[in-house]
């Protein structure tokens, strides 16, 4: 998943890629991928599996950092939390669209390397829910950190290639019109 996830320099592919190939590879209910909003208030699915995931993109579902949900919590503290029984679990967004949840685990996507203090947030979350109770364990929390981990960097560096895309534009632009000036200038000297 992490080879996958750094040969495509597409932001929005590699969201899609990553639920996808986690939903397949540990055969879940759902996955889906929140990313921070600019003024870091909500979390908004950006990615998600299946019917449910385009269900809720549509309808351009986010969870509020400040509201009781395990991906809210997840970034907020930017540590993985599971909940093995969801019908117990105290913090938890009950979703409508995901009836058959019984057991979730929100994952932060966190930069490695950041100089980010105790009181930054990470950059969002990754959620993985099964229709089975109990689905989780230690193996498998460790093995999703990675993923996530994996996750952020292949999101950096697709948003560093995409903003040098930008650069290298800007360039080709201000470079086509100096030469057009010298061109001009050249051409209006006398001989």
């Amino acid at each position: 998943i992490s080879l996958a996830l750094n040969n495509e320099l597409d932001p929005e592919k590699v969201l899609q890629q990553v639920v996808d190939l986690v939903q397949n590879r540990f055969d879940l209910y759902y996955v889906g991928v929140f990313l921070l909003d600019d003024r870091n208030e909500n979390a908004v699915l950006r990615a998600g599996s299946g019917e449910a995931g385009q269900k809720m993109l549509a309808l351009g579902h986010h969870l509020p950092l400040n509201g009781a949900s395990m991906v809210a919590w997840a970034v907020q503290n930017r540590k993985a939390r599971i909940a093995l029984d969801v019908g117990k679990e105290a913090v938890r967004f009950n979703n409508p669209h995901l009836p058959n949840t019984r057991s979730e685990m929100a994952l932060p996507i966190v930069v490695q390397g950041t100089t980010a203090g105790p009181g930054s947030l990470a950059m969002g979350a990754l959620t993985v829910q099964s229709s089975l109770s109990a689905a989780f364990d230690q193996d498998d929390i460790t093995i999703l950190l990675n993923i996530a981990s994996s996750l952020a960097t292949a999101l950096q560096n697709a948003t560093l290639f995409k903003q040098l895309g930008r650069s290298l534009d800007e360039i080709r632009v201000l470079n086509r019109q100096y030469l057009q000036q010298a061109w001009s200038s050249e051409t209006e000297q006398p001989i």
